[in-house]
């Protein structure tokens, strides 16, 4: 075989290489175009002289998605046809870089058979001329995105509500991205932390507005998106412009785009920063009061009378050396404790608040003592709390030992009468003495009258014989 068809046979075998290595890639041009898209249907079109398109072929779900046969399509018009007319400036965009060469990725709607409105998204590689140097036609895929952009329409409308909700409420609202970044905030957070949008929005929520001392929150957070776990109720503190630190409990819900994929997390807060203070000023006070109950003689009972239970403090037991009961107390027991002649009057005290309104009872009675005495015992209740019907179902009270002062009450009563019996003795004593110095007096003024009738007498006689003798 001579040089010359050598040549021509090794040309030859050259060229059909080329032909299948153009064959390969374009097989790979259709594989990476229909692995880029999960399509549902995917197309050839060829640019004509004009720069008009026409459809070589189509495979998949053409049909289904648009309604038209492939003929029917081309007598329609075609793609541009099809378009909707608000969206054909996203196909003239696409065209421009299909003729740059340049590959095309977009959403569009498009306008069915029905007359119904298809989300699609559409992508479109360039088949280049190099020789002429422009496009001589197109490859793409098809998807139908029509159920994706409806939960993403009304995926926003929803967001739009929401966020209009969360602007018209006196609660703390914020919006989050995975990166612990302000996306939203609403109003009242502005509010009552002193700052502009501008200062918060885009900004790290987290090293803005958490105290130093809690910034652990930060990766609790971030590993909480990351795990797609965020807690659903979660107290801490922020910090104000001013730097006034608020105490916030939050409601968390985690954000996720339409693919499922976590984009962030919406946060309602309130503002519980008075109630805490309430709350820790409360505590005080309650150990205070505890203070003064635990070290003063009297003692407090609550009677929640609906259920029929009562609380008391430890001495109302100790002052009548019983040892405090574990549990609920036995009201009976107390009542069997008080002495049978106070304890019908006592019964009768509670009945009258209990079945006629009055709002409080005061009775003083002998109450038994764990050594077999009878103590006096005052006890005060007041009705702090009544049904719908007027009925007192709860009362407040307090037990006093008074058994000292009824002692020494006795002990003057006693005294008293002692003292009056004496003062009656004396009186009658007295009395018989003033007697007979009346008596006494009588007899002596009857002397004197009857002396003086003598000297009278006597004066007389002197002057009878004094006459005579003349």
């Amino acid at each position: 075989m001579n040089t010359e068809s050598q040549t021509q046979r090794l040309k030859a075998e050259i060229d059909a290489l080329q032909k299948k290595i153009a064959l390969l890639k374009l097989s790979e041009e259709r594989f990476r175009l229909i692995s880029r898209v999960a399509t549902d249907y995917t197309f050839s079109t060829k640019v004509m002289p004009d720069g008009t398109l026409d459809l070589n072929w189509v495979a998949g779900a053409f049909e289904s998605i648009s309604g038209y046969s492939v003929e029917e399509f081309k007598t329609r018009g075609g793609w541009r046809a099809t378009i909707h007319p608000d969206d054909l400036h996203i196909d003239d965009s696409d065209f421009a870089n299909l003729q740059n060469n340049r590959d095309t990725d977009s959403e569009i709607r498009t306008i069915n058979k029905c007359g119904e409105i298809v989300w699609v998204q559409v992508f479109a590689h360039p088949i280049w001329d190099k020789e002429n140097n422009c496009l001589k036609g197109i490859y793409g895929a098809v998807k139908n995105i029509t159920d994706r952009k409806n939960t993403e329409e009304k995926l926003t409308k929803s967001e739009s509500q929401f966020r209009e909700l969360l602007e018209n409420i006196s609660l703390i609202a914020i919006i989050l991205d995975i990166e612990g970044r302000v996306t939203f905030c609403n109003h009242y957070l502005l509010k009552i932390t002193g700052y502009q949008p501008v200062e918060l929005i885009g900004k790290d929520w987290f090293d803005l507005m958490i105290p130093d001392d809690t910034t652990e929150i930060k990766d609790v957070f971030l590993n909480g998106l990351k795990n797609e776990n965020i807690a659903p109720r979660i107290e801490n503190p922020i910090l104000t412009k001013s730097g006034e630190k608020l105490d916030i409990v939050w409601s968390n819900v985690i954000q996720r785009k339409s693919n499922g994929l976590v984009k962030g997390v919406a946060s309602i807060g309130e503002n519980i920063t008075k109630r805490k203070r309430a709350e820790v000023n409360l505590m005080r006070s309650n150990e205070r009061l505890k203070l003064i109950l635990e070290n003063t003689p009297n003692a407090i009972w609550d009677w929640n009378i609906k259920t029929d239970v009562w609380y008391t403090t430890p001495n109302y037991y100790t002052m009548l050396g019983y040892q405090p009961e574990k549990g609920l107390n036995d009201r009976n027991i107390w009542l069997n404790r008080i002495h049978p002649d106070d304890r019908e009057n006592v019964k009768a005290k509670i009945n009258l608040v209990l079945d006629s309104g009055h709002e409080k009872y005061n009775y003083t009675a002998r109450l038994l003592h764990a050594d077999g005495s009878y103590r006096w015992q005052t006890v005060i209740g007041h009705v702090i709390e009544r049904d719908e019907y007027g009925k007192a179902i709860r009362m407040l009270g307090v037990r006093v030992d008074v058994d000292e002062t009824k002692k020494a009450e006795e002990a003057i009563r006693r005294l008293n009468m002692e003292l009056e019996q004496k003062v009656k003795d004396r009186t009658r004593e007295l009395e018989k003495k003033n007697a007979d110095l009346k008596r006494m007096n009588r007899l002596f003024v009857g002397r004197e009258l009857r002396m003086i009738e003598l000297k009278n007498n006597i004066k007389a006689l002197e002057e009878i014989i004094k006459n005579y003798s003349k």
